[in-house]
């Protein structure tokens, strides 16, 4: 993401987004379907030991619907989310960078897909953000 009409300074942000699940010994039984995975997907700095909070205003995933509380907004690390689910789907996550002025909105569309990463090896996928600040 580059704002052109900044004049200040560039700054190359490298995060991940990714997540892991794990299938679930044993369904839920309080669902309808049950819920067959736990899962958990994130936001982080792709440096160990990268502190995005700032940088990052905040976050918000929009999880299925049929989640309660589908909209989830964090305003710090970690940027994460945990759940059970039994299928995978489209999980749009809103990114705030902090600026002088008002925060500057980055999405990223993710495909939250239960069933290619069994057994919590994590997936990820890398994103770069290039933001100017003032």
């Amino acid at each position: 993401m580059t704002d052109r009409d900044d004049t200040g300074e560039i700054v190359e942000i490298d995060f991940e987004v990714g997540h892991v699940s794990i299938i679930r010994s044993e369904p839920t039984t309080t669902h309808n379907p049950p819920r067959t995975h736990d899962w958990t997907v994130y936001l982080r700095s792709a440096d160990v030991h990268g502190d995005l909070n700032c940088l990052i205003q905040r976050c918000i995933f929009y999880l299925h619907p049929e989640y309660p509380d589908h909209r989830r907004e964090l305003k710090s690390t970690p940027f994460a989310i945990k759940e059970t689910g039994y299928a995978g789907f489209h999980l749009p996550i809103d990114i705030f960078f902090k600026t002088r002025k008002e925060p500057k909105k980055f999405r990223i569309e993710y495909d939250l897909d239960l069933h290619t990463n069994v057994e919590g090896h994590p997936h990820r996928q890398k994103e770069s953000s290039v933001r100017r600040y003032r």
